[in-house]
C-alpha cells in the first residue's frame, strides 16, 4: 500500500500514538488536517513519511487500514470472508477499482498457492 494524502499519515500517526485529534468523530477527510496535534515528533510519519516504510508502520499501515478501512471506508472484510471472494471490488479498500481485474489475478494466484503450500 502507498500512502498517499496528509490525512492518511495522520491517521497511522493517531494509530501509532505519535498524534492526536481533537475529535475523534471523523466525518470526511479535511477533518483530519484540522488540529492534529504530533506528539512524538521524531517518529511522526506525518512529519518523516520514510518512516512509512519501516516494518512496523508498514504492518498498521497495511493490515490496519484494511481492516478499519481508514483510506477509502470500505474494509478488506466487506469483500474477503468466510462467504466470498471478490477479489475484484476489494480493490475499492485501496484506491477505487482502477486495474481491478489484473490485481484479483494476482490474489488469486496468491490464494491457489497458500492453499497448495497447506497440503
Amino acid at each position: 500500500v502507498q500512502l498517499t494524502w496528509g490525512y492518511n499519515y495522520q491517521r497511522i500517526d493517531h494509530k501509532l500514538g505519535n498524534g492526536t485529534f481533537p475529535n475523534k468523530n471523523k466525518t470526511k477527510e479535511t477533518d483530519y488536517n484540522k488540529g492534529f496535534t504530533i506528539s512524538s515528533p521524531t517518529k511522526s510519519i506525518y512529519l518523516n513519511p520514510n518512516k512509512a516504510l519501516e516494518k512496523e508502520n508498514a504492518y498498521i499501515g497495511l493490515v490496519w487500514g484494511m481492516q478499519k478501512g481508514i483510506y477509502t471506508s470500505k474494509k478488506i472484510s466487506d469483500y474477503i470472508n468466510a462467504i466470498k471472494n471478490d477479489y475484484i471490488n476489494a480493490r475499492r479498500v485501496i484506491n477505487g477499482i482502477d486495474q481491478a481485474n489484473k490485481i484479483a489475478g494476482y490474489a488469486e494466484n496468491f490464494e491457489i498457492l497458500l492453499r497448495t503450500s497447506t497440503k
